[in-house]
């Protein structure tokens, strides 16, 4: 055999040896590990509902609004809290106090720092369960006409007027009172560019429809805001006299309420007012009463039902640069300012 066949019988071997090669069937790929199955994401729980109600309520239509909860009736004659809104009264029974209804709400969260990127679905149950903002609003009453008494003369410079703010939170199921907040208007003709807003009284049914279960320490605060339309010669004219004014901070404690209810009196001799200019009232050429105008008022209640669970989760819900704004921070020295003026109920 010759040196040229001898390569090419080599040649060919090499080539049928790539061949079977090629042949061969491909390895098996590796097995991939199987992934646990995500985690199923947490489902929101439902948002506290309630009926609220908010009313302006005229002097002498005190009796007839307050005889609805009898308990509650009987305390506040014990405590003069009656007395204090139906102040003024000249007759026996008025229009109703307000046009308003009691309708259901959605009780939203607080304001908070976090991240809305952070915002988890655990994170919105726990501040529904720490946390809730009850917003209720009473439109189209005449705040002059309530406030004096729907006197025929209108308001008067020459006389004291008063008139409570009454906010009312019921179960919407059980049809029971669950909360029940009073605030009082008043006029001081040696002051007459001024009107005085200040607490009154404040009642929760029992220390755990504020509280969430196991907590030691619940608190409320209150905001209220006052808008007024009132006709001007030929035009309307709108004025702000309260623009969501923080009227009461209040740090409630298991210890002293027990399984009881919560009932706080303010002293209105000592109770910090809210002092606001005179609304303005519909244009009279000559000055003349009725003096009228179209009102609309807005009552926002925060309750924190468990402090110390917040206190710990500080830096969770606020950033640290913000803690001194946020409303668990003033807690405390707001509580202070108004339970100085908190007297024993009887």
């Amino acid at each position: 055999m010759t040196l040229r066949g001898l390569c090419s019988l080599i040649a060919l071997a090499c080539c049928l040896a790539a061949c079977a090669e090629e042949l061969q069937a491909p390895a098996a790929p590796a097995k991939i590990p199987e992934q646990p199955p995500p985690p199923k994401p947490i489902a929101l729980t439902d948002a506290a509902k309630a009926w609220i109600r908010v009313a302006m309520i005229a002097p002498s239509a005190a009796r007839d609004e307050f005889g609805a909860d009898a308990n509650l009736s009987e305390r506040d004659r014990a405590n003069g809290v009656l007395e204090r809104c139906a102040s003024g009264a000249l007759k026996p029974h008025a229009e109703a106090a307000t046009v308003f209804k009691p309708w259901t709400v959605v009780a939203d969260i607080i304001p908070t720092g976090v991240q809305p990127n952070r915002i988890t679905n655990e994170f919105v149950n726990q501040m529904r369960a720490v946390t809730r903002v009850w917003n209720g609003r009473a439109t189209g009453f005449d705040f002059y006409r309530i406030l004096s008494d729907d006197r025929r003369l209108g308001l008067s410079f020459d006389r004291t007027a008063s008139s409570c703010l009454r906010f009312s939170r019921v179960d919407g199921e059980t049809r029971e009172l669950v909360s029940d907040l009073l605030f009082q208007f008043t006029f001081d003709p040696d002051k007459p560019q001024i009107i005085r807003l200040m607490p009154l009284r404040v009642y929760f049914r029992r220390f755990d429809d504020l509280a969430r279960r196991g907590a030691d320490e619940a608190a409320i605060k209150v905001l209220v805001d006052l808008q007024t339309m009132s006709l001007e010669r030929t035009g309307g004219r709108m004025s702000r006299p309260i623009n969501d004014q923080e009227v009461l901070v209040g740090l409630f404690r298991r210890s002293d309420a027990g399984e009881g209810p919560i009932y706080r009196l303010y002293d209105a001799t000592t109770v910090p007012p809210e002092i606001t200019t005179l609304p303005p009232w519909d244009y009279s050429a000559k000055s003349e009463n009725p003096r009228h105008n179209y009102s609309v008022a807005r009552v926002a209640v925060t309750e924190y039902s468990d402090i110390a669970w917040l206190r710990a989760h500080l830096e969770e819900v606020w950033p640290r640069w913000e803690y001194a704004a946020t409303d668990v921070s003033r807690i405390l020295d707001s509580d202070r300012l108004y339970s100085y003026s908190a007297r024993d109920p009887k």
